[in-house]
C-alpha cells in the first residue's frame, strides 16, 4: 500500500472487481447508463422504503447499522481516491480542500477523512486480496456480529412475545 496514486484503482478493482466474457475480455459498456443525479434520486427512495421497513421490524436493525456505517465511510473514500486522482492530474478528481468546501467542513476534517479513506481502501483491498467476494463476506459478518449481542437477541425476542400476543 506504498502507493498513493494507484490506490483507487486498486480500490475499485477489489470493490467491483470488473467482469470478463468467457474470452476474457472486459463487458462492453452498458448503452444506457442511468444519470448519477437519477441513481441517487432512486437510491433516496429506496432509503425511505427501507426505513419503513425497518420501523415495521427490528429485525432488520443489524442490516441497517451495516448499511449506515458503509454509507458513512463513502465520503472518506470519495475524499482519498479524489485527492489521489487530483494529485495525478487535476482533471481526474476534485482535490482533498475541495471535497472539504463542498462538504462545508474545514481542511483538518478534510485530512483527518483522507486518512480514514486511505485506511478503509487499504483495508478492503488487502481483504479482497485474500479471498474472493471479501466484501461480501465483511458485510455479512457485521451483521453477524450485532445479531449475535445479547441485546439484540433479547430485545428481539421479547418484541416477538409481545407482538405474538
Amino acid at each position: 500500500m506504498t502507493d498513493l496514486h494507484d490506490l483507487p484503482r486498486r480500490f475499485l478493482n477489489a470493490v467491483r472487481p470488473p467482469r470478463l466474457t468467457k474470452t476474457g475480455k472486459p463487458w462492453p459498456a452498458p448503452k444506457n447508463r442511468i444519470d448519477d443525479a437519477d441513481f441517487a434520486e432512486f437510491l433516496l427512495r429506496m432509503i425511505r422504503n427501507w426505513e419503513e421497513r425497518v420501523i415495521g421490524n427490528p429485525e432488520m436493525l443489524a442490516q441497517q447499522r451495516v448499511i449506515a456505517q458503509r454509507c458513512a465511510e463513502i465520503s472518506d473514500v470519495v475524499i482519498a481516491v479524489n485527492a489521489a486522482r487530483y494529485a495525478v492530474d487535476p482533471r481526474q478528481g476534485v482535490s482533498m480542500l475541495g471535497c472539504a468546501r463542498i462538504l462545508g467542513v474545514g481542511k483538518s476534517e478534510a485530512s483527518r477523512a483522507r486518512a480514514r479513506g486511505v485506511a478503509i481502501m487499504g483495508d478492503r483491498i488487502d481483504r479482497a486480496g485474500a479471498a474472493r467476494f471479501a466484501e461480501l463476506q465483511r458485510e455479512r459478518d457485521a451483521v453477524t456480529a450485532v445479531q449475535q449481542t445479547p441485546a439484540y437477541v433479547d430485545e428481539l425476542a421479547a418484541w416477538r412475545a409481545r407482538k405474538a400476543s
